[in-house]
């Protein structure tokens, strides 16, 4: 018997070359794994991050709005050019009529500094010297503002809000500045300012809400706002000393920058992504203009992207991906190498069950009949319901009864037609309390087409839909207030919209004045209500200066309407801004026909008994019931003899 017969050499060249493809496959199945991995990872990392941009983007639009509302609500705007416009004893002052912090001026200063919760009320001569100060605390009396960008404006006729350290205080506010005109009428000549000071603590706590590195940079790329200290009044690069000198001229950051230096921001607004102190941020920026005569401010917000995939994350991520397309080659690979080895693919299965179970989606497998097989923990976190107490029950056990019919009527459709079903629950937990529940359901089938269980996939998404109520209930409270403003404007006087000398919008009231429809009015040339071109031109040529100047106008005209009735009219009217045209206005109308009349025949009665008592010998006198006292004619006095 020899060793090395050639039975025994083909068996033993079978068993080396299966080993070698055993080999082979697990070093593929090795390779296939980490690549998957390092997909699964990166794809992960790419999900996260783009979903934290539209989060971020939407944080940031938050934060810009309501940094724009603190800054530009609350109407002060609006109420300091009012105070600029009606007040005579703050146009007295500035006219040097009155003293320097006049005590009658001082009250009415201090009732709407009360009125508005504001620091402080200045009023500002024509040269910027201080006349009034009306403050609780340090006055500004006599310090002159003349350099200060919203002096300069308001001697322009522009109302600003310009944010600036005070010089005094030393701390950072927001002023409001308006034009001190010397009659009731922005036409009339501008003597002053009128100036509302804030504190800048409300903005501070926008910042702050943002929950994130937040900063404010001014139009010159100063921080005057930031949730870091560190970073406050620092200067965007580049730094220059050009730069620097502008700012310290322009003394907007009080003596911040006196000594001719300053500090420089650790990044640059304008990228995208930066890293400051090993930490990899994502910058984003919005453009804040509340009217600052320098220009746009900018809203940056700092997001730390490494937080959301850290190392230890995408190591146990790639780790458990790695394990899982392991396990599924390796069975792959063992069922192709042996079909006998099925009870080890049945142990494999078993790891990939404990996958499931470190899901976090809950996981719910049915029978044929419907009834629950197998929970994972999520699923058992989720209700408050154990493994054991579910077994054998059906999936509406955590039913609420709020979720509507039809919702089980689709599913059910869907599920026995043999397709997937995506929808949503409202579901209840074992404590009782209601959550939402976005659920996806996929019937299970054997070789034979027939069914066997199904399975589910459940996720809570009860924060999301409390979210996205808050929202509709924001958007329902601004409907209301447009239905309330649309209230106001269809039930004014008749007020008309003119864009580039055609009519552009109008209220009911100025339809019925017409005495025609609104499809008849919308989009004519407003030579119609001049009964020709030339008039209108006339009109237009009168009074476009004057509108194009920002003015306040009141003209009186002899007007159509289309029945081609004319009547006598007063028109109030002040130019606009409006996208797409280049010239816009607003008008209100008052038809003073009757009033006309009523003076013309008034007129002409006087005429008449003035004709009478000349022509005949007729006396008159008038007697006041309330003084007693006769008045009487130059007539009747002749014939008494008095």
């Amino acid at each position: 018997m020899t060793v090395g017969s050639p039975g025994g050499g083909q068996f033993f060249d079978r068993v080396l070359e299966h080993r070698a493809r055993g080999v082979r496959g697990f070093v593929l199945v090795l390779a296939f794994a980490l690549l998957g991995s390092w997909l699964v990872v990166e794809a992960a990392v790419h999900w996260r991050e783009s979903q934290r941009s539209v989060e971020r983007s939407l944080l940031l639009d938050q934060a810009a709005q309501a940094v724009a509302g603190q800054v530009q609500g609350g109407g002060l705007l609006g109420a300091v050019s009012l105070l600029g416009l009606s007040e005579p004893l703050l146009k007295d002052m500035a006219r040097g009529l009155l003293a320097p912090d006049d005590s009658a001026a001082l009250e009415r200063l201090a009732v709407a500094r009360g009125r508005f919760l504001i620091q402080g009320v200045y009023v500002m001569a024509a040269d910027g010297t201080v006349v009034a100060h009306e403050t609780p605390g340090q006055k500004s009396t006599g310090i002159n503002l003349a350099f200060r960008p919203y002096f300069q404006q308001a001697l322009r006729g522009a109302a600003t809000v310009y944010a600036a350290i005070g010089s005094n205080t030393k701390e950072r506010g927001l002023y409001y500045a308006a034009p001190l005109y010397e009659n009731e009428t922005p036409s009339s000549t501008i003597i002053g300012a009128v100036m509302f000071k804030v504190g800048f603590q409300s903005v501070d706590v926008q910042l702050a809400r943002v929950g994130l590195p937040t900063l404010l940079l001014s139009p010159q790329g100063v921080t005057f706002a930031s949730t870091r200290p560190e970073w406050l009044f620092a200067m965007a690069p580049p730094l220059t000393q050009a730069r620097i000198d502008a700012v310290r001229a322009s003394r907007q950051m009080g003596h911040h920058f006196d000594n001719g230096v300053a500090s420089a921001l650790p990044f640059s607004p304008d990228a995208g992504e930066v890293v400051i102190d090993g930490t990899t941020y994502a910058v984003g920026q919005r453009s804040l203009d509340w009217k600052d005569p320098g220009g746009a401010w900018q809203l940056l917000v700092l997001d730390d992207t490494s937080a959301l995939m850290p190392p230890g994350a995408r190591l146990q991520v790639g780790g458990v991906a790695f394990v899982v397309l392991s396990l599924l080659g390796l069975l792959v690979l063992d069922l192709l190498l042996s079909r006998r080895r099925v009870a080890a693919a049945r142990e494999r299965f078993h790891v990939l069950g404990a996958a499931l179970e470190s899901s976090p989606v809950a996981v719910v497998i049915t029978d044929a009949d419907g009834l629950i097989d197998w929970v994972n923990p999520q699923y058992e976190r989720n209700t408050g319901y154990p493994l054991k107490e579910v077994r054998g029950k059906k999936p509406s056990l955590v039913s609420s009864g709020q979720t509507p019919q039809r919702t089980y009527q689709q599913m059910w459709s869907t599920l026995l037609s043999g397709q997937s079903w995506q929808g949503q629950f409202v579901n209840r937990r074992r404590d009782g309390s209601i959550y939402y529940d976005e659920a996806t359901l996929s019937p299970v089938f054997d070789k034979t087409g027939k069914r066997i269980g199904m399975v589910g996939l459940h996720e809570d998404v009860t924060e999301r839909m409390q979210a996205q109520k808050e929202l509709q209930r924001r958007e329902r409270l601004l409907n209301e207030l447009l239905e309330q403003q649309t209230a106001i404007f269809d039930n004014a006087p008749p007020i008309l919209l003119v864009c580039d000398g055609r009519i552009r919008q109008f209220n009911p009231a100025f339809v019925e004045l017409m005495r025609g429809t609104a499809a008849e009015l919308l989009g004519r040339d407003i030579a119609v209500l001049f009964n020709g071109a030339s008039s209108s031109e006339r009109f237009t040529a009168r009074v476009a200066p004057r509108l194009a100047q920002g003015q306040a106008l009141r003209e009186e005209a002899t007007l159509c309407r289309l029945d081609g009735s004319s009547y006598a009219a007063r028109l109030a009217g002040r130019g606009l801004k409006v996208e797409g045209c280049l010239t816009a206005s607003i008008w209100v109308i008052e038809d003073i026909t009757e009033a006309r009349q009523a003076e013309v025949a008034m007129r002409e009665a006087a005429e008449r008994l003035e004709i009478a008592q000349e022509a005949g010998k007729v006396g008159v006198f008038d007697v006041n019931l309330e003084s007693g006292r006769i008045l009487w004619s130059d007539k009747l006095v002749a014939m008494m003899g008095l």
